[in-house]
């Protein structure tokens, strides 16, 4: 259960259009880690009450023990084959999210230069506006209607000028959002490409050394059959290699990061 916990919390983060986040990366992280810390103490516990228990008893707990190995291992191999593909799902997003970027870039640096354009274009007509009111005000009663026509028409002009700056400036503005946006969703994918690759190469570290642990576990069990014993000193010695392997395997996982 938490595997699937796992892998569709970082399927969200990789993916969901807004962070929807019912766990942060660092804590996807250790949820992973910590499961498996747990796992690997069941076994340890398992492992210290070997010597213990009767034959017969201890044969049963030493397969169980080599069971529970096997499905870490098969856990991890899967893990694997998960966490690489969302890592390389999540790149491939991450590249498309970045071309996005770059065409939305090229899109705000021509708005740019269009809005410079009219912004000192309507301050040129909103200074000679002023001009020619000034100059119709002095003149008073001396302009005639088609002087005022003009200016009118003039006026109309100049505020067609605003409206162009103002729309400009409100696509331009837009185009800061969009870009903004998606710049976020990038960041918050490159930091969910990388919880990937970290539990993807944990992961095959884990394989390895869990698979060492499962050939001793074998070993152990080939010779209690053998001699139908757990007190044999050899047998004993290989049982608290495998304890102290288990404890620095548990005690390095994240190490393994």
């Amino acid at each position: 259960m938490w595997r699937i916990l796992v892998v569709s919390t970082l399927s969200v983060l990789l993916f969901a259009a807004t962070p929807v986040l019912a766990l942060g990366y660092d804590s996807t992280l250790n949820t992973y880690v910590s499961n498996t810390k747990l796992e690997l103490a069941t076994i340890l516990t398992s492992i210290k009450n070997l010597p213990n228990p009767s034959y017969e008893n201890g044969k049963t707990a030493l397969v169980d023990i080599d069971t529970k190995l096997q499905q870490i291992q098969s856990n991890a191999a899967k893990n694997i084959t998960d966490f690489e593909k969302l890592r390389d799902e999540g790149q491939q997003k991450s590249n498309q999210l970045l071309d996005e970027i770059n065409k939305l870039y090229t899109s705000q640096q021509a708005l740019e230069k269009q809005v410079q354009r009219n912004e000192v274009e309507f301050k040129q007509k909103q200074t000679e506006l002023e001009r020619i009111q000034r100059a119709a005000k002095m003149l008073g009663t001396q302009v005639d209607s088609y002087f005022l026509q003009g200016l009118d028409s003039f006026k109309t002009y100049v505020e067609k000028n605003r409206s162009d700056l103002s729309l400009s400036q409100s696509r331009l503005q837009s185009l800061k959002d969009s870009r903004e946006k998606l710049e976020q969703d990038n960041q918050r994918l490159s930091e969910g490409i990388v919880l990937a690759d970290k539990i993807s190469k944990l992961s095959t570290n884990l394989k390895a050394r869990v698979n060492d642990a499962n050939h001793k576990s074998s070993n152990i069990i080939a010779y209690a059959e053998e001699l139908e014993s757990f007190s044999d000193q050899y047998i004993l010695s290989e049982i608290s290699e495998l304890e102290q392997f288990i404890t620095d395997l548990t005690n390095n996982i994240p190490l393994a990061s």
